[in-house]
């Protein structure tokens, strides 16, 4: 295979994930767009009936999603996003340390150390989310059983 396709892939394989990783950004953000016009669509079909829109339409069309952490930060900040993603830095982490460490029994001296770096990245994300999951403000409820304020 000597085409220059075949060896530019080769060399450039890499920028399969970035590439993937700015169209899914695109997809996200068109998503938000069209769902942003659909809303804004059926206040106006409010507005020419004289009605006043659902308050959760407006909620959405401003952004505003239930279940966050009391200050804005919606589901990137949440509880279950952070644990999420400290298990599967967790999970990269002990990858690249075994692909690091394990005895390949191929006759050569030569292992994989340069896997070292990822894994030692991917262990500093999961024990920084970790700790956010441990240092972040917790917001209680307003009222306890009996209805008294806390």
């Amino acid at each position: 295979m000597d085409h220059d396709f075949y060896w530019g892939f080769s060399d450039f394989w890499w920028l399969i994930f970035p590439l993937f990783w700015m169209v899914a950004v695109m997809a996200r953000l068109w998503s938000r767009h069209t769902r942003a016009n659909r809303a804004l669509d059926i206040i106006k079909s409010y507005a020419d009936q004289g009605k006043e829109p659902p308050p959760e339409l407006l909620k959405n069309l401003q952004g505003g999603t239930d279940g966050y952490c009391g200050w804005g930060g919606g589901w990137r900040y949440s509880t279950e996003r952070r644990l999420h993603r400290a298990f599967v830095f967790t999970a990269l982490a002990i990858a690249f340390g075994v692909l690091t460490f394990w005895n390949y029994d191929d006759g050569s001296r030569w292992h994989h150390h340069g896997l070292v770096i990822p894994m030692a990245i991917f262990a500093a994300l999961a024990f920084s989310n970790f700790l956010s999951l441990l240092l972040m403000p917790r917001i209680l409820p307003p009222y306890d059983k009996d209805g008294r304020n806390q």
